[in-house]
């Protein structure tokens, strides 16, 4: 059994675990998943990189057995991990964000946000150049295949050396140092001193709050920014539920899988609208592949909605593992 980090996970050492761990503290379990995420982010977005991290026993403790964050053997591989630790890190920092001192964290997320925006419209392209190459395929149109894909590269290659020039900046240096030492950037609030289930519970509460919320705006009118609104709660559910089942992996745990489940199904949501907006932007083969362009277009729509079959069932699923979790508490 593995977590969504790749990390294998054994029943009976999540047991003991378990067993071993009652005592700790919010602020403990806290740290050993900022050090985890911020290691994997290191190991994938420095391209100096080793191919592997060392052994650190505080990093392995509770359930995060099993193999070490490790570099990826793509680019594009390494570009998605390292957006996921950093979206990872600033989660966490922000759903329990009443466990951590408020100025030692401020300007941390804030530059987490800025540079997980850049590595997002980067892994966006890298992704729509995948599935737009099988469309175009599929068309057999052969010409506008190489004018299509020629584009997304270029936009590919300009979308590469913002991120090169962001990474040359002070605020990059400044954020990259302060995830190399980040036990030693982020401070805890007395709170987080609590036993790790009350001290996480209301991290974990807010974030089930904020899913409730969000699916009830995209049940009303499922827009494309009400998805993904809905989208970004989920992920921000199941990182709370991974850190929380550090401690208690039986019915959270559950909680986790279910709100991945359903924030990869909306993924595919957004990767289609994107790519059938960026396709509507195109200018200068318009009038040459105007019917190409709009049967790759209603490719992407129904694309979108067989992604979207089922996202009602899928909160049904949702609620009763959040009823687990609250019976269990």
């Amino acid at each position: 059994m593995k977590d969504s980090l790749g990390t294998s996970v054994s029943p009976a050492a999540t047991s003991r675990s378990r067993a071993s761990s009652d005592a700790l503290s919010g602020a403990v379990v806290l740290s050993v998943a900022l050090k985890r995420y911020a290691r994997n982010f290191l190991l994938n977005d420095n391209d100096d990189a080793p191919l592997s991290g060392s052994r650190d026993a505080e990093v392995y403790a509770l359930d995060f057995s099993g193999q070490p964050p490790s570099r990826r053997t793509t680019p594009v591989e390494r570009i998605h991990q390292s957006r996921v630790s950093v979206r990872r890190i600033r989660s966490i920092l922000r759903t329990f964000e009443d466990l951590f001192d408020d100025a030692s964290i401020e300007s941390l997320v804030d530059d987490l946000s800025w540079y997980g925006g850049v590595l997002g419209e980067l892994r966006d392209l890298e992704v729509m150049r995948e599935h737009l190459a099988e469309l175009l395929e599929s068309l057999g149109d052969v010409e506008l295949r190489e004018v299509l894909v020629a584009r997304v590269d270029h936009a590919i290659l300009e979308s590469a050396r913002r991120r090169l020039e962001s990474r040359q900046t002070s605020r990059f240096l400044q954020l990259n140092t302060d995830i190399m030492g980040l036990e030693h950037v982020v401070r805890f609030s007395a709170r987080s001193f609590e036993v790790a289930p009350r001290a996480l519970k209301s991290g974990l509460k807010s974030a089930w709050t904020a899913v409730v919320d969000r699916y009830e705006v995209a049940n009303d009118d499922p827009t494309q920014v009400a998805l993904h609104r809905l989208r970004i709660s989920l992920k921000r559910l199941q990182y709370a539920g991974e850190v929380a089942a550090l401690i208690d992996a039986g019915p959270v745990r559950r909680l986790a899988r279910s709100a991945e489940k359903f924030q990869t199904k909306l993924g595919g949501v957004h990767d289609q609208s994107f790519a059938k907006e960026w396709i509507g932007d195109i200018e200068g083969v318009e009038v040459l592949w105007a019917d190409a362009l709009g049967r790759i277009s209603q490719m992407h729509q129904v694309v979108l909605e067989e992604r979207l079959a089922g996202w009602h069932k899928d909160m049904v699923k949702l609620r009763r593992r959040w009823r687990e979790v609250k019976a269990q508490r």
